[in-house]
Formats: structure tokens, C-alpha cells, sequence
């Protein structure tokens, strides 16, 4: 049985994480891209889970913004990256259509990569 000192200093150390809806999104679309659950449920392929799931963590992620530190350096290397990547779409000598849909498919990191970044902090 805790004491009432050991009880007032437990909650007084209990806080909530900024971020902790962001990481559960974050944490279900991960198991949705990974487990995949429409190739084994029949009918459920015709939701797009990944995409409901990862605009669910960024919205999530957007709400909690103001809480939220500076964004790391290899952050803002990757957007850059991106950038470059759609600024080459145009160049493409082979298939201007299938560079535009890798850049696409290059799209979903630069979406979760930020909310990993900030909303996995440690490892508790």
C-alpha cells in the first residue's frame, strides 16, 4: 500500500506525452503497413487502411505542433531530397510517368518520417 507522500510524488512525476496520440496513430499504421490485414480479411482491400491510418498519425501530429522541439537537421535533408526528386520528375528521359509515380511512392516516408522523428523520442 503506498503511502500518501509516495502517491502525491507518483502523480506529480506522471505527465502527459505531448505527443502520445501522434504515436499511436503512428504505431497502428506501422502494423497496418507491416501486417497488412487486407490480404488476409476478405473485403477488407477495398479500404485504404495505410493511407487512413498515416493521415491519422499526421493529423494527429499537426494538432500537437506547438509542443514540439526543432526539427533534427536529417529531417530537413530529406525534405530537401524530396524537393530535388520532384524538381527531376520533368527530366526524366525514360518515363516521365514512372519517375512521377516513384516520387509518389517516395511520398509516404517523407510523411512519417517527421512524426517518428519528433513523437519517438525514447525508448520508454
Amino acid at each position: 500500500m503506498l503511502t500518501q507522500e509516495a502517491t502525491a510524488h507518483f502523480r506529480s512525476t506522471e505527465r502527459p506525452e505531448p505527443l502520445g496520440t501522434a504515436y499511436f496513430w503512428l504505431l497502428a499504421f506501422f502494423v497496418v503497413y507491416c501486417a497488412r490485414p487486407e490480404d488476409w480479411i476478405p473485403g477488407l482491400h477495398q479500404a485504404p487502411l495505410a493511407k487512413i491510418t498515416g493521415i491519422l498519425a499526421l493529423v494527429a501530429f499537426a494538432l500537437s505542433i506547438e509542443r514540439v522541439r526543432r526539427l533534427p537537421r536529417e529531417v530537413l535533408y530529406l525534405f530537401l531530397l524530396f524537393g530535388q526528386l520532384c524538381l527531376t520528375v520533368p527530366f526524366s528521359p525514360v518515363w516521365r510517368a514512372g519517375a512521377f509515380y516513384q516520387v509518389l511512392a517516395f511520398s509516404k516516408v517523407v510523411v512519417i518520417v517527421p512524426v517518428v522523428v519528433l513523437a519517438v523520442s525514447t525508448v520508454k
